[in-house]
């Protein structure tokens, strides 16, 4: 097992920050941090935060007979569990057997006090991750304490109270703005639960606000401009409002007016199919998840079309959802998760995804960097040139200027975009147009390239993998047939057109898929390739 976990977040450490976080390391692993931890054994457990999501009793019988099957791990085995299991995210899964698992829940929080509880190690001491476990752990005691005899019932809740208070500790430490929630919601969940808990939940709070005002955009979009941490971040804050009111603590005004802006900003970023559009470091994620959290978050607002601080744009017309990027990092932590995708799109006709870019892959160094790269997004690249650069541990290093203007008319939807993140190196300013008829059956886009000439430049549509292409006689023409049966038109002018292997990562395992390529070469006066995906009328 390795120990990179598949946690999404916005880990920027510099040089200096780097020093710091060794120093702070031999800190945390030193007997006289131990003693710091030390402290009474409380009795009793208060106000358990609960999950109303349930677990997933396959997985769970699966991850119990692994445990039966398996001796304890001992030595440096015991000490390789990835973040997930450090996070115990399969507790929940456990909890869904029924009571006959609650041995093999016993037999890992068990193995982990054994090895972990006095014994730092910096994965499985991190904050947010000794956060999502205290909250795994504290969702799940009931299940957990099945039966269990006094010896272990002790071990476990004195766990629980070291893991606290070091949470406590570390809380102001965690620089990563999408672990920062998780590490609040585990300080205000062991503040509920535990004895004399009000301060934590106080130092939760006050830590929930700093990140509050620092994270959520004004329309409700999170910094980062990722879809997928957005549902996180909006996940995260619904189940603290959840903890609170079952501790019968007043909620904050600023974490319900975070709710209240965030969920119709999640709504703008789904597709039709009720997944994640594929933007910065986003998949797909779970439709029902999403739609739980909507339903427990109890916002009406409508999905903004017009979300112009987080720089997205939606058009949406009978069946068809179009999402288009036009935005750019504004900081160092948002760049840390930006895809060079500016101006690309995604497009779903009902429930079908159609046009999108490949997904992403953040903690697999072989497709990471290639996955941020602006030839992976259905928008223009020039030559082999990314629309701002991302360096090789994936961060972007530089900011295209984006301006944008919409115009809605009898119904109909134009957007029109421009960005700058060629000029510097080539000398090309990219400008593009989209726009949705009222009934949803006409995408037409119109793509517009100044300056590099001589350079040669390729306009992308990754198609989703369900999609059968095929090029038409006629070399402008590509059949689109949709699973359901529906079939588009991709027509193009002033490029070639022509059809190539891609790749689609919105969710594992990893697919094959086509992409539609219209190429060509700049010729110094402005150059315009116009493009349309149209419905094909039935019969």
């Amino acid at each position: 097992m390795s120990a990179a976990g598949d946690h999404v977040g916005l880990a920027a450490y510099g040089a200096a920050g780097r020093v710091r976080r060794a120093l702070r390391e031999a800190w945390l692993g030193s007997p006289l941090y131990q003693v710091r931890l030390a402290g009474p054994i409380p009795g009793a457990l208060i106000a358990l935060p609960g999950d109303p999501v349930p677990g997933d009793a396959a997985r769970g019988q699966a991850l119990a007979s692994a445990v039966t099957a398996q001796p304890v791990a001992s030595g440096e085995a015991a000490l390789a569990w990835s973040e997930a299991e450090h996070a115990f995210s399969g507790l929940h899964d456990l909890a869904a057997c029924g009571p006959e698992a609650a041995v093999a829940a016993q037999t890992l929080i068990g193995q982990w006090i054994a090895r972990h509880d006095r014994r730092y190690h910096p994965l499985a001491w991190r904050a947010d991750v000794t956060a999502t476990r205290l909250v795994a752990w504290l969702s799940d005691a009931p299940f957990v304490l099945q039966d269990a005899t006094e010896a272990f019932s002790r071990r476990f809740h004195q766990s629980l109270a070291r893991q606290a208070r070091h949470l406590a500790l570390a809380s102001m430490a965690e620089p990563d703005a999408a672990r920062s929630v998780a590490v609040a919601k585990g300080l205000i969940c062991a503040g509920a639960a535990l004895p004399d808990g009000g301060p934590r939940i106080q130092l939760g709070l006050r830590h929930l606000e700093r990140i509050l005002r620092a994270q959520i955009l004004a329309d409700g979009g999170h910094l980062s401009r990722s879809p997928a941490l957005q549902h996180q971040v909006l996940r995260g804050l619904v189940a603290v409002r959840r903890v609170l009111r079952v501790a019968q603590v007043e909620v904050p005004k600023v974490l319900q007016d975070a709710i209240d802006r965030m969920a119709p900003m999640l709504r703008t970023l789904r597709l039709g199919d009720g997944g994640l559009a594929l933007f910065n470091g986003s998949g797909e994620g779970d439709g029902w998840l999403i739609d739980q959290t909507l339903a427990e978050a109890d916002v009406t607002g409508k999905a903004l079309m017009n979300a112009t601080h987080s720089g997205f744009q939606r058009l949406q017309r009978g069946r068809t959802a179009v999402v288009m990027d036009v935005g750019a990092p504004s900081t160092p932590e948002a760049r840390a998760l930006a895809h060079a995708g500016t101006l690309s799109f995604e497009m779903s006709v009902g429930r079908e995804r159609l046009v999108g870019n490949c997904g992403a892959r953040p903690h697999d160094p072989a497709w990471d960097v290639a996955l941020r790269g602006s030839a992976a997004h259905s928008t223009v690249t020039v030559g082999s040139t990314n629309i701002f650069a991302v360096d090789a541990g994936g961060a972007s290093t530089t900011v295209p200027s984006v301006t944008c203007h919409r115009d809605e008319r009898d119904g109909a939807i134009l957007v029109e975009a421009s960005h700058d993140g060629y000029r510097a190196v080539l000398g090309v300013l990219h400008r593009r147009s989209l726009y949705l008829s009222s009934d949803g059956h006409d995408l037409r886009g119109e793509d517009v390239l100044e300056g590099g000439a001589g350079r040669s430049f390729t306009i992308r549509f990754h198609l989703h993998p369900e999609i059968k292409a095929s090029r038409l006689e006629d070399g402008a023409t590509v059949l689109l047939r949709l699973p359901n049966g529906a079939g588009f038109r991709l027509r193009a002018g002033g490029a070639a057109l022509a059809l190539a292997d891609s790749v689609y990562l919105g969710r594992e395992p990893r697919r094959r898929t086509t992409q539609v390529v219209l190429e060509g070469t700049l010729q110094g006066e402005p150059t315009v390739v116009k493009w349309a995906i149209q419905r094909i009328p039935a019969g």
